[in-house]
């Protein structure tokens, strides 16, 4: 966890995030649980509620349970607003929300719980940490996080559980900046977003 003075002085926040579902249509489906870590080591994680039956595959996949929803889960509006007061905690910060495969799934479940619930989106930017990794590493053959994982030996004994995914994806985040400043030399998030949308400029 950063110190005050530390979190003063860094220009911008970045977090990454996680969410498990009851399938895989951002349209239909829902989500049951988020994860977040930021760069200053604050944590979040909630479960939430669904009247969807969750499928066999979804409870061998993440070991949750609808009794454990039941029991544990939050309504969806309330779990929501949750993580929307994690993500605007520090009110000056520049926000920027990193999910691997982010722009196919993560943001597009947000998205729709968002304005299922009636809810605003939050003043951020978005990365794609799938899509960077494949930016910066493009030797690697596969970029799921479970593959990035096993190649930097980054153990993770609770896969598909959404914090225990977030506590990855902030390490091989921080590798994959690592590695972008190698090759373009900066670490400016602002300009991984635009180098992830456009990789031959």
């Amino acid at each position: 966890m950063l110190t005050r003075s530390q979190i003063k002085k860094s220009p911008s926040r970045y977090i990454v995030y996680d969410f498990e579902t009851t399938g895989f249509n951002p349209y239909y489906d829902e989500i049951i649980e988020i994860g977040a870590i930021d760069n200053y080591g604050n944590q979040f994680n909630v479960l939430l509620n669904t009247k969807l039956i969750l499928s066999d595959k979804i409870v061998d996949l993440t070991g949750i349970t609808n009794m454990m929803l039941e029991s544990k889960g939050l309504k969806h509006y309330l779990g929501l607003e949750k993580f929307l007061n994690f993500i605007n905690l520090y009110d000056s910060k520049k926000i920027y929300l990193i999910a691997h495969n982010n722009d196919a799934f993560d943001y597009l479940f947000l998205k729709n719980a968002l304005q299922k619930n009636n809810l605003t989106q939050p003043e951020c930017k978005y990365i794609d940490s799938y899509r960077l990794s494949q930016l910066v590493l493009p030797e690697i053959k596969y970029h799921s996080l479970k593959s990035l994982g096993k190649y930097f030996n980054i153990i993770n004994k609770n896969a598909h559980r959404a914090l225990d995914d977030c506590i990855v994806l902030i390490k091989l985040f921080e590798i994959c900046l690592t590695f972008f400043k190698q090759k373009f030399n900066s670490k400016d998030l602002n300009i991984i977003i635009e180098k992830i949308n456009n990789p031959h400029v």
